[in-house]
């Protein structure tokens, strides 16, 4: 199954991204970034998210899936680390390359990288009724 999951993610894609401010849900548009079977975002170091992140990791994407006639979603669960070492974020903004459209150099102060470290995922195959529950 988690291949199967796996095989919709593309390099980049847009996903809803979930935080939490002072117990109230923040819902935004995001990239997710896969890399080598992990999961990134990228995000300027002054955005609210990134203090939402510092004081409650905790977060939820939800990709939506969609055929000609259906659609499902991908959603997971877990918790975003900061990436700080400057080759790593090197490696993702070369993969992910729009990021050097915001940064021209990964070492610069205001490129906050993150990994998610997904716990859970809840999967809805376009087309069905009920989501598939797997602990990641």
């Amino acid at each position: 199954m988690r291949q199967e999951i796996m095989s919709h993610f593309q390099p980049t894609q847009m996903v809803d991204l979930a935080t939490c401010d002072q117990g109230q849900p923040r819902l935004r548009p995001m990239t997710l970034i896969c890399y080598e079977g992990r999961f990134f975002f990228a995000t300027g170091a002054a955005d609210n998210k990134c203090a939402q992140i510092d004081a409650n990791p905790r977060v939820e994407f939800c990709y939506l899936l969609k055929t000609e006639t259906n659609t499902g979603y991908i959603r997971a669960a877990g918790t975003l680390g900061k990436i700080t070492d400057n080759a790593m974020k090197k490696t993702i903004a070369d993969h992910a390359t729009y990021i050097y459209h915001y940064w021209s150099d990964p070492a610069d102060e205001g490129y906050r990288l993150f990994e998610m470290q997904i716990q859970q995922v809840l999967y809805l195959k376009p087309g069905e009724m009920e989501a598939i529950v797997i602990d990641w």
